[in-house]
C-alpha cells in the first residue's frame, strides 16, 4: 500500500514536471514562429523594393533588346533597334531612334520650375488675424 502509494506520488509529480515543460515548450515554439513570421515580412519588404516590379511601380521603365537583354545605356542601341519597354502595368513595342532631341539636350537636366514669390505686405499681416 505504501509503495502504490509513493508510486502514485511520483508519476503525479512527474506529470506535473511534463506539463511545465510541454507548456515552455508549446510557448518557445509560438515565440519562434511569431519572430520567423516577422522577419519574413520584414524581407518581403525588402524583395518588394528592391525588385525590379518595385522599381517600377516608382515610374521607372526597363527596357529590352530583340533577344530580351535588359539595356542600361543608350549607346547600347542602334538605331532602327527593335526594343520592348516594360512599365509598372504592362509592355509596348518601340523603335530606337528616330526624331529625337541631340544627344547633348538629351544629357542635359531639366531646369527646375520657377518658383512661386511670397510677398510678406501689409495685405498678408491683415488676413492672418489673431493667436490669442
Amino acid at each position: 500500500v505504501r509503495e502504490r502509494a509513493r508510486l502514485a506520488r511520483r508519476r503525479a509529480e512527474r506529470a506535473e514536471a511534463l506539463f511545465r515543460v510541454a507548456t515552455r515548450l508549446e510557448r518557445a515554439f509560438l515565440e519562434g514562429v511569431k519572430a520567423r513570421r516577422s522577419r519574413l515580412a520584414a524581407l518581403w519588404q525588402l524583395f518588394g523594393a528592391v525588385s525590379y516590379r518595385g522599381v517600377l511601380a516608382r515610374g521607372f521603365a526597363l527596357v529590352r533588346d530583340e533577344s530580351g537583354r535588359a539595356l542600361r545605356r543608350a549607346a547600347e542601341t542602334r538605331e532602327g533597334q527593335r526594343l520592348t519597354i516594360e512599365f509598372a502595368d504592362g509592355r509596348i513595342a518601340a523603335v530606337a531612334g528616330g526624331g529625337g532631341p541631340p544627344a547633348e539636350a538629351a544629357l542635359a537636366p531639366p531646369a527646375p520650375p520657377p518658383r512661386p514669390k511670397r510677398g510678406r505686405g501689409a495685405k498678408d499681416a491683415k488676413e492672418q488675424g489673431s493667436l490669442f
